[in-house]
């Protein structure tokens, strides 16, 4: 927008070495001036800029007389200096000693996803790889019945924005990396599973709960619980 583009030229012809720009569907995003490029602060991913000169010239370069810039990175943006373990170790082990808010306080929005957006095509690429050859069952099952297999396509998401549930999160990751040495243990994963309409508001409050927990209203698997028992077949 107009106002974007004031904002980042404001900064470039201020010697400013970066720019942080307002939250755009969820995201926010970062640009440096010293090597050109546009960093989204959360998943890290990169990408080129250019800039316009006023005469209508693109350059992913900034012009020859242009006085030095720091090179200052964007929040998230990867760092050559990242190697540093103790570093990183103290990042991650903030807030370990915090007390989680209480469940019963969280709250939600949802927030739509661009469909031509990097955060969906991500999306998009993690749900294909991660039901490839995760179907057998229900295809199994509908060749039995004559029916044709079947496959899943995303059509649409919605970002969860529940700031409870965040915050549990990071402390419970903190707590878990005071107790292992093994990053893979702390990997962030994504997985896909489907659960009855009814289900969504609670889970996107509360997240997922243990049977016979009093904010569950799923008390025993055999009610369907959140994933089904899926009795009734596909």
């Amino acid at each position: 927008t107009i106002d974007l583009a004031r904002k980042i030229e404001d900064a470039y012809a201020a010697g400013d070495s970066s720019v942080t720009l307002p939250p755009q569907r969820g995201q926010v995003y970062c640009i440096t001036f010293s090597d050109m490029k546009q960093t989204n602060t959360k998943s890290k991913k990169q990408r080129p800029v250019r800039r316009t000169e006023p005469a209508g010239k693109a350059t992913s370069l900034k012009p020859p007389e242009s006085p030095p810039r720091p090179t200052s990175p964007c929040p998230g943006s990867p760092n050559k200096n990242d190697n540093n373990d103790s570093s990183a170790s103290n990042q991650i082990n903030a807030g370990a000693d915090e007390d989680p808010p209480p469940l019963e306080s969280a709250t939600y929005t949802l927030e739509p996803m661009d469909k031509d957006s990097d955060e969906f095509w991500d999306l998009e690429e993690k749900f294909r790889g991660n039901i490839q050859g995760r179907n057998e069952d229900y295809v199994a099952k509908r060749l039995e019945k004559k029916l044709k297999p079947i496959s899943f396509v995303l059509k649409s998401a919605e970002k969860i924005v529940n700031p409870v549930l965040e915050k549990r999160f990071a402390i419970r990751k903190a707590k878990l990396a005071q107790v292992t040495s093994d990053k893979a243990h702390l990997r962030e994963r994504t997985s896909f599973h489907g659960t009855h309409p009814r289900n969504i508001a609670n889970m996107c409050k509360t997240s997922l709960l243990r049977f016979k927990h009093p904010l569950n209203p799923c008390k025993s698997q055999v009610d369907d619980g959140y994933f089904g028992t899926n009795k009734k077949g596909v």
